[in-house]
């Protein structure tokens, strides 16, 4: 940026439910941001949080780049409320318990070097597709793995162990296949 623009307008959204970590990211972001001449919001999300709430927020502070804190799911719902405003760009901070996006993106895990993309990266387009209604912006499953996923959803547990918890219940739940190799 120029020095006449002004000051880049980042809102991270955080959701706190993402994964399984002991990252506290509201004082990371904080403390990272205290120093630099962009502008940073948070919003952290609320369990089962409403959409619209992501919505307004980013209406009412205009950001030019919003960062989903946590994992494929956030990416997902934060990448919905700006699919009508190509002006805005998308970040990942990876904080969920695969974020396979985040890894084929190849963003940092260690979060300073992950927040130094929030301001310093080269935003990229992406391809996204709708299926049945839905957006799939990093993976679409059909079969056995989309009903994996469907049982992790639907769980307390995260984390890896969530994922094995959900591929177990899966496993003894999914329809039986006779498959001879």
């Amino acid at each position: 940026m120029s020095e006449s623009s002004p000051p880049l307008k980042i809102l991270f959204v955080v959701n706190p439910q993402s994964g399984k970590t002991d990252i506290d990211w509201l004082q990371i972001i904080t403390d990272h941001f205290a120093e630099e001449t962009a502008t940073a919001e948070i919003l952290e999300l609320e369990k089962d949080c409403d959409p619209e709430v992501i919505s307004k927020k980013i209406d009412e502070f205009k950001p030019q780049r919003v960062i989903a804190v946590g994992g494929d799911g956030t990416v997902k719902l934060v990448a919905e409320q700006i699919l009508d405003k190509p002006e805005i760009s998308l970040g990942i901070l990876p904080a969920g318990s695969a974020n396979g996006m985040a890894k084929e993106l190849n963003i940092p895990v260690k979060p300073e070097d992950a927040l130094k993309l929030c301001y310093d990266g080269v935003p990229q387009k992406i391809h996204l597709i709708k299926v049945n209604d839905e957006i799939c912006i990093h993976l679409s499953d059909v079969g056995f793995n989309a009903f994996v996923i469907k049982m992790f959803e639907s769980q307390e547990g995260r984390g890896m162990w969530g994922y094995v918890k959900a591929s177990w219940k899966a496993l003894w739940q999914h329809d039986k296949l006779d498959v001879k190799i």
